[in-house]
């Protein structure tokens, strides 16, 4: 559904980006504008099953969207901060990792960035299928 939603705008970007008059010789190319929709696309896929299995946990609409804009907002910018206190630690929190997914394609820690956005929603997802399947309500 969030992909949905976001290709309207996204086939903007996209178009726009060819038509409006940039200043110099600067124009994109095919790569950047697949580069901005697979960033778009994989966001709203992570992010949205993310969303997704908090909802689950949480049994609620209302504290879900408050628990998943809380977690966009300062969960994640907070998890981005682990990097300065030790790389290697960094370089598997979910904002870096997902950065570096979207980002530089030959970046050599590519791999590990594909594998920890894995775990990320994996362990998410996890958690919310366990409460979901627990019949206690």
């Amino acid at each position: 559904v969030i992909v949905v939603v976001a290709l309207p705008g996204t086939l903007v970007a996209a178009i726009s980006s060819f038509l409006l008059p940039l200043e110099g010789d600067v124009r994109p190319t095919a790569g950047d504008v697949g580069s901005a929709v697979w960033t778009i696309v994989a966001g709203a896929w992570v992010y949205g099953l993310i969303a997704l299995a908090v909802g689950a946990l949480l049994t609620s609409s209302a504290a879900a969207i408050a628990i998943s804009l809380a977690l966009n907002f300062i969960g994640l910018p907070l998890l981005s901060l682990v990097d300065r206190v030790s790389e290697p630690l960094g370089n598997v929190m979910l904002p870096t990792a997902f950065s570096r997914l979207v980002g530089d394609a030959d970046d050599p820690a590519l791999a590990v960035a594909v594998v920890a956005v894995v775990v990320w929603v994996a362990g998410f997802l996890a958690a919310g299928a366990f409460r979901a399947t627990r019949a206690e309500y």
